[in-house]
């Protein structure tokens, strides 16, 4: 083997490092997006079931109370800052659309059908576009839903 030849080896067996290292790389970062993802989606889970102002709102929500009326300001607007926040992730790539529908659509859906809930807020405030829009896209999938395994990953 002359040196012409060891140096087009050499350049052939760098690119190829340089190309198992870029494709590792890729692997790696694809991997801890993934991880970042999960850990979001678990602390939004862990606010979502473990907030017991929530949970009152959940049963009040599910037969459309009259109590609803009398729930506490500031609890009505953290719960409608929470899903304004799941929009926000939806609509920034974080969490798929399917999986918000799945795991948080369904009392957002009530909050928004709910007159009781909305009592002395104004539902049709520009300030709630996002929650609207959230509500909207949740419906879509909604009236149409299948269950489709590969839809469900975070």
């Amino acid at each position: 083997m002359g040196i012409e030849d060891a140096k087009y080896l050499s350049i052939i067996l760098s690119a190829i490092v340089a190309i198992l290292l870029l494709i590792k790389a890729i692997y790696e970062y694809t991997k801890s997006t993934q991880l970042n993802r999960t850990e979001e989606f678990f602390k939004l889970d862990k606010q979502f079931m473990g907030n017991k102002n929530f949970i009152k709102l959940f049963s009040l929500l599910d037969t459309e109370s009259s109590d609803l009326k009398s729930i506490d300001m500031e609890n009505k607007m953290e719960f409608l800052h929470f899903y304004e926040n799941i929009g926000l992730m939806v609509n920034s790539g974080i969490m798929k659309k399917h999986v918000a529908h799945y795991m948080f659509s369904y009392y957002a859906i009530r909050c928004w059908e709910s007159d009781y809930f909305w009592y002395e807020l104004n539902r049709e405030s520009p300030y709630w576009a996002l929650f609207v829009h959230f509500v909207d896209e949740m419906k879509k999938i909604e009236s149409n839903f299948i269950f489709e395994q590969k839809n469900y990953k975070l």
